[in-house]
C-alpha cells in the first residue's frame, strides 16, 4: 500500500510540475515576462479582500517576510503599488497597477481557455467510454 501511495504521489507531483512548466512557457510565448510565482502573487493580490501583505501571504501560503521580498520586486517592476491605509497609517495596502491589471486580464482569459479545453477533453473522454 505504501508503494502505491508513493507512486501516486510521484505522478501527481510530476503532472503538477508539467502543468506549471506549460503554463509558464505559454505565458512567455504571449509576452508575459514575469515568473509564475510573480503571476500568482498578482492573482492573489487581486483575490485578497483586504489587500494587505499578511492576507496575500496567507493566500500565497508563504510567510509575510518571504512575500515582502517578492512584492518589493514587483513594485520595482511597476506591477504593484504600496499605499498607506487612510484610517490606520500602520497598514499598507497592495494595489495592482494598470500594467498588472492588463497582465491579470490576459491571465484570466488564458485560464478560461485552458478550462474550456479541459472541459472539452473531459466530455470527449466520457463519450468515448
Amino acid at each position: 500500500m505504501n508503494r502505491v501511495r508513493e507512486t501516486v504521489n510521484g505522478l501527481l507531483v510530476e503532472v503538477f510540475n508539467h502543468i506549471l512548466f506549460i503554463e509558464e512557457q505559454y505565458m512567455k510565448h504571449q509576452g508575459v515576462t514575469l515568473s509564475m510565482t510573480e503571476v500568482h502573487i498578482l492573482e492573489n493580490v487581486e483575490k485578497s479582500e483586504t489587500k494587505t501583505l499578511g492576507d496575500v501571504a496567507r493566500l500565497q501560503m508563504v510567510t509575510p517576510g518571504t512575500l515582502s521580498v517578492a512584492v518589493n520586486s514587483l513594485v520595482r517592476k511597476g506591477y504593484i503599488m504600496k499605499c498607506k491605509d487612510l484610517q490606520d497609517k500602520r497598514v499598507v495596502r497592495l494595489l495592482l497597477s494598470a500594467k498588472a491589471n492588463e497582465c491579470c486580464g490576459f491571465i484570466i482569459s488564458s485560464m478560461k481557455k485552458w478550462s474550456t479545453a479541459a472541459s472539452l477533453i473531459w466530455s470527449w473522454k466520457k463519450r468515448k467510454s
